[in-house]
């Protein structure tokens, strides 16, 4: 069973340990790490999500990522998702910015990583991930502006490319 830390909106540990699948109580969050994965050929990862997750099956993500496991702080989890996901290790995290969710109770802590890996030997996670692409920027902002857009958190996934523009 997967345990995570409570949190609250100022981002302080409650003590209380949570449970993957059981209800997030009002006024507690878990942290959650995402990853923007850009290659060194500028290039970004696309991962499309399996359809029998429960949030957004079937969408892509622009991102690596998930739950920061109990014990562990947002960039331990951000280098844990990342290899579980993809395969890619990394070392170097620029942190981009934390945001909270109501809607989720989470706190989403969002990194980017860039990264020279073999583009074809990306790993999927079994139950998680159904494929991958790379994909260009401009091709990324021409699937965010299309009316059925097919990413998930179209405008979360805005806001970084924004705040990854800012960091350069």
């Amino acid at each position: 069973m997967e345990l995570w830390d409570a949190y609250t909106k100022a981002e302080v540990k409650t003590g209380q340990t949570l449970r993957r699948g059981e209800p997030v109580p009002k006024g507690v969050y878990h942290v959650v790490s995402e990853i923007l994965v850009q290659h060194t050929d500028g290039d970004f990862l696309m991962m499309q999500r399996d359809f029998k997750k429960p949030i957004a099956p079937g969408k892509y993500e622009i991102s690596a990522g998930g739950s920061v496991l109990q014990g562990e702080t947002a960039e331990e989890g951000a280098r844990r998702e990342l290899f579980e996901e993809t395969g890619i290790e990394s070392s170097t995290f620029t942190f981009l910015e934390s945001i909270v969710s109501e809607e989720y109770r989470s706190i989403f802590k969002v990194f980017y990583c860039k990264t020279d890996c073999d583009k074809e030997a990306i790993r999927l996670q079994d139950d998680e991930t159904i494929s991958f692409s790379w994909v260009s920027l401009e091709t990324l902002q021409n699937m965010l502006l299309e009316k059925d857009c097919k990413i998930c958190r179209p405008e979360a996934t805005k806001r970084a490319l924004s705040l990854l523009a800012l960091h350069k």
